[in-house]
């Protein structure tokens, strides 16, 4: 445990790039998905409208 807990206070500070590709691929997925709910609902109240 104590040679996990080393490694990760040794690992260096994330570069902004990787942050920032990890945080557009986050946004995309969740766009996607929150897209796909949304047409889903509406696909479902206009077959039950």
């Amino acid at each position: 445990m104590a040679r996990r807990q080393r490694r990760k206070e040794k690992k260096p500070a994330v570069d902004p790039m990787v942050a920032w590709r990890r945080d557009i691929r986050g946004i995309g997925v969740w766009t996607v998905i929150s897209v796909a709910a949304a047409g889903g609902v509406a696909w479902i109240v206009n077959l039950l409208g």
